[in-house]
């Protein structure tokens, strides 16, 4: 980076020379010469953690700059875009092809082996975008290590007795049938996506049963403002976080019902608050009640249902279903509950 050597060497004297002294029972044992890392609470640490970061920064743009990497614009006359830093937090952005692929995880591999910090690959992920081809990821996953393929490969590996480097061992069946249920010929190893998928539930649903948190206020201003998330769209330009979260609401909306109150929470259509297995919302065809309540239903002292309102707009399968659901009483607000479970909380096990 162009720092002089003798101030290169002060740094280094500042940062090697401390040692520890355990006190234990009365007794020193010590001292310990640490032989890397900083010193805990030296005001000299969050300085050169910066200047890690901004050595990385450098060596990103030395590569891109050779046309090693490319990085990415949002219109032509933008500058293009190598990576951006949050804290310690790290987006690099490239091509997708093999060149670009290799060339990055050889500055990765180059900064690794001058500051001692690794690229943690279990908390790292590959984002495409949306014209990249299936044949085109696997192939830079398989360069980038992206980890729920190798996931899978070490399972099947351990389970089939199959050694590396050998012949020994066959793979009778693929890890798609391996991880299908025990009755239904499998034996029952949980398929990652899936699993990442309930785990994204919970998220979700937490935004529908904490909509005082800040994250679902913000999620909720940003992304469904007029609506419930069950009946929430994806928009234009989703953030990655959201089209994750949105795309566990399928698993949601399978099993969530709603427990009926006073009815000012619940929306009459897309929410489920049916007492029918298969299906259920309403399922008949109203113009004008896309920001109705359920409680616009009831008779005004809350005491029961408005029989005329209910004949005059449903047909008779939701008829049937909404009068023979009891009110509980206008006092009581209404509640989310998770029909596989118990409790009636989400779970990732039920869900999966």
């Amino acid at each position: 980076m162009g720092f002089h050597d003798w101030w290169v060497q002060l740094v280094l004297k500042c940062v090697s020379s401390v040692n520890y002294t355990i006190t234990h029972e009365a007794r020193e044992m010590g001292p310990v010469v640490p032989s890397r890392g900083l010193r805990q609470g030296d005001p000299l640490s969050p300085y050169l953690f910066i200047l890690c970061a901004e050595g990385l920064s450098v060596l990103i743009r030395k590569y891109e700059s050779n046309q090693l990497i490319k990085g990415i614009k949002i219109c032509r006359a933008a500058p293009s875009i190598s990576h951006l830093f949050f804290a310690n937090d790290s987006y690099l952005f490239c091509n997708v092809d093999d060149s670009d692929a290799l060339n990055l995880m050889e500055l990765l591999q180059v900064f690794q082996e001058a500051s001692g910090q690794k690229v943690n690959l279990m908390k790292s992920l590959v984002v495409y975008s949306s014209n990249v081809t299936r044949s085109c990821r696997d192939r830079v996953c398989q360069i980038l290590q992206e980890i729920i393929k190798d996931f899978e490969r070490s399972f099947s590996i351990y389970w089939w007795g199959i050694k590396e480097n050998t012949n020994s061992g066959i793979s009778w069946m693929n890890w798609e049938r391996l991880s299908k249920h025990k009755v239904a010929g499998g034996v029952g190893f949980r398929d990652f996506r899936d699993f990442n998928l309930d785990l994204l539930g919970k998220q979700g649903w937490r935004l529908m049963n904490h909509p005082e948190k800040l994250s679902s206020k913000l999620y909720k201003a940003r992304y469904f403002p007029e609506c419930h998330f069950l009946a929430s769209e994806l928009r234009n330009n989703p953030s990655f976080i959201w089209r994750s979260i949105w795309e566990a609401r399928s698993v949601i909306k399978a099993e969530a019902r709603w427990k009926i109150g006073n009815g000012a929470k619940i929306g009459i259509l897309g929410q489920p608050w049916l007492q029918d297995s298969v299906n259920p919302c309403i399922m008949s065809e109203i113009i004008g009640l896309n920001d109705a309540t359920v409680s616009s239903l009831m008779i005004d002292d809350g005491g029961g249902w408005d029989h005329e309102v209910i004949e005059d707009l449903f047909n008779t399968r939701d008829q049937r279903y909404i009068l023979a659901i009891e009110i509980r009483g206008c006092g009581r607000d209404d509640e989310l509950y998770w029909n596989e479970s118990i409790s009636g909380d989400y779970t990732v096990k039920s869900a999966y």
